[in-house]
């Protein structure tokens, strides 16, 4: 009987990772380079992710050593996945958000739609709102360590203990581990020395998602 119930529960979870039929889909992931695994809510087992997978919700993503992932979600937002890193994705009602587990990784929404749904990043009791054309990164190396936050482009909005305070461009913040003590920088940027040289353009072999207008999808390979 043992064996039967896990031969079962096994079953389940393998085909979690090939059906979204009645999981909201997030998001897809459009690039992924090397070791990159996805955990699906109430699964135990990590899979090797695939370009073009669908994301549903409250699904794990984690990128290895020398690895790489970037994620769109359903409003346009684009998500970076450093080596070493883990996410976890959820979506309520008009409001996107992400688990900061560890790692590197950033979000761009200069490309979110209208109406903008909210994002909220979250990383033990520390809360960050990334607001509409904002770009900003993200850095933790581990449970214990401080968590770095750097904004790019537009400004994003910190809450962590009773402190609440604005993330402006080219602002970056560190949170200590265990307390709410916040240090502010501001990023000096320096510009780079012009060079005759004219670079050939890459070729684009990212995944372009499909429009998102049903969550009933099934993936296959």
């Amino acid at each position: 009987f043992i064996i039967l119930l896990t031969g079962m529960y096994l079953y389940r979870d393998i085909n979690q990772k090939f059906t979204t039929s009645g999981k909201e889909v997030v998001g897809y992931i459009t690039y992924k380079s090397k070791n990159v695994k996805r955990k699906v809510d109430e699964s135990m087992i990590w899979y090797d992710a695939e370009n073009k997978e669908p994301i549903t919700k409250r699904d794990s993503i984690r990128s290895e050593d020398l690895s790489d992932a970037v994620i769109h979600l359903k409003d346009g937002t684009e998500i970076k996945l450093s080596e070493n890193s883990m996410i976890v994705i959820d979506m309520s009602n008009d409001s996107l958000l992400i688990n900061f587990e560890s790692g590197n990784f950033s979000v761009n929404r200069e490309n979110v739609k209208s109406p903008t749904m909210n994002l909220q990043i979250q990383s033990g009791e520390t809360t960050l709102t990334v607001n509409k054309d904002s770009d900003v990164n993200l850095k933790k190396e581990n449970s214990d360590s401080n968590l770095d936050v750097s904004v790019e482009k537009g400004n994003a909005e910190l809450k962590t203990g009773d402190t609440v305070r604005e993330i402006k461009k080219d602002e970056k913040i560190s949170i200590k581990a265990g307390n709410t003590v916040i240090e502010a920088k501001t990023v000096i940027k320096t510009e780079s020395p012009k060079t005759n040289r004219i670079l050939e353009p890459r070729e684009e072999k990212e995944y372009k998602p499909p429009a998102f207008k049903s969550p009933n999808l099934i993936y296959a390979e």
